[in-house]
């Protein structure tokens, strides 16, 4: 009997406790209305800051500096960010858009405040991901391996207007130009590209190498050259120059081939003569070094060399046109003197160096008929990215 009513206990609880779930659900419409965890809008794209309500209108305007985005489009190039330091507002979702339109892999990449690490994309991708940060300036880069230490690197400016103070500097009027500005060399480019200097007058440049390679300073229409300057080395240069513009690049092999040049702009009041008068001496010193580096090549031109050197850079072949003797060995040597790995093959001839890291040498034997074969790097990406040359056996 006691069995009996302990079941018909449990049972009449059972059917309570049903009773009064039913009841709630269905005379609480508001039941649905609960406070969800917020979920990224795409995998592996975190939130970098805690959980924060994102600010009113306001967030894409900005306290005074650059403007503040909340939605970036971002390019990867061979090898850099289009734009590659830009700003947004703090403890906000930002949406980035990155599209690659090089033609190597890329992905983005920082470590603080918190790691992340975006889908890599191939030549013509696109990825989308979100970034919600503290107020700060972080650094980005490509993590494919040698793109960083190439110079693929940028700035994010969190909640802030760190641009401000450049742009102040490097843009200043003609009536207050700047006597003194600085300049970072990176691989392979110069930060910033454009600098602003006062005509007439002494005007310091500080010069620091930033990045891995040895670079130097060069505006060949002032005569000015800074030293050569191995990773972490400053140095400084003083021009006294007439009103114009003048283009600064490096003088290391390839550097300026690569894009590594920039603009400077003296300003001041009065004519700017001096600048046209210079144009000259640029012209020629621009054609004498090409033709310099032909003339080997050109001097035998009956029979082709039977010994001939190319330089490897980021992403190019110093030189781009090789000439050599037909139906007798010929000695190649292939030297990188990039970042990046890089080889050399004719497909042709069935020819392909040893695969280079940064600084090695090889050397090929080609023993061919007379005509002309096309070179080109291997490494994936590379031919397409530009990185051929020509092959004249004669």
């Amino acid at each position: 009997m006691k069995r009996l009513n302990r079941r018909r206990f449990i049972a009449l609880a059972t059917a309570g406790a049903a009773g009064g779930i039913l009841t709630a659900c269905g005379n609480n419409p508001d039941a649905t209305n609960l406070s969800p965890t917020r979920i990224p809008d795409v995998a592996g794209a975190p939130t970098l800051a805690a959980n924060a309500t994102p600010p009113s209108g306001e967030a894409a305007s900005t306290g005074g500096g650059g403007e503040q985005l909340t939605t970036v489009d971002l390019k990867t190039i061979d090898l850099a960010f289009e734009p590659k330091d830009w700003a947004i507002p703090a403890d906000t979702d930002v949406t980035v858009n990155m599209t690659n339109a090089g033609a190597l892999n890329h992905d983005f990449a920082m470590e603080q405040p918190k790691p992340f690490t975006s889908e890599v994309i191939s030549g013509g991708g696109s990825t989308t991901f979100k970034l919600n940060l503290p107020a700060g300036t972080y650094e980005y880069w490509c993590s494919e391996p040698g793109h960083k230490e190439a110079g693929m690197v940028g700035t994010i400016t969190v909640g802030g207007a760190a641009e401000a103070p450049a742009t102040e500097e490097q843009a200043a009027p003609a009536g207050n130009a700047a006597t003194e500005v600085s300049v970072d060399t990176v691989e392979l480019a110069f930060q910033p590209k454009e600098l602003t200097i006062a005509a007439n007058t002494d005007a310091k440049i500080t010069i620091t190498n930033k990045g891995v390679l040895q670079h130097d300073f060069h505006v060949d229409q002032l005569d000015i050259t800074s030293k050569m300057l191995n990773p972490g080395d400053t140095d400084t240069v003083t021009i006294n120059a007439a009103p114009g513009t003048y283009q600064f690049w490096c003088t290391v092999p390839g550097h300026k081939e690569a894009g590594m040049t920039g603009t400077l702009t003296v300003v001041a009041a009065g004519a700017g003569g001096a600048t046209s008068k210079e144009a000259s001496p640029q012209t020629s010193s621009e054609k004498a070094t090409p033709a310099d580096g032909a003339t080997p090549a050109a001097g035998k031109s009956g029979g082709g060399a039977t010994t001939a050197s190319v330089n490897t850079v980021d992403i190019n072949f110093e030189p781009k046109e090789l000439t050599i003797a037909a139906n007798t060995d010929v000695t190649i040597t292939v030297t990188n003197k990039g970042v990046l790995q890089h080889d050399f093959h004719v497909d042709q001839l069935d020819i392909t160096s040893k695969l280079l890291n940064a600084g090695e040498t090889d050397t090929v034997t080609i023993n061919a008929a007379p005509g002309t074969y096309e070179f080109w790097c291997t490494v994936p990406g590379h031919k397409e990215a530009g990185m051929t040359g020509k092959l004249t056996i004669q």
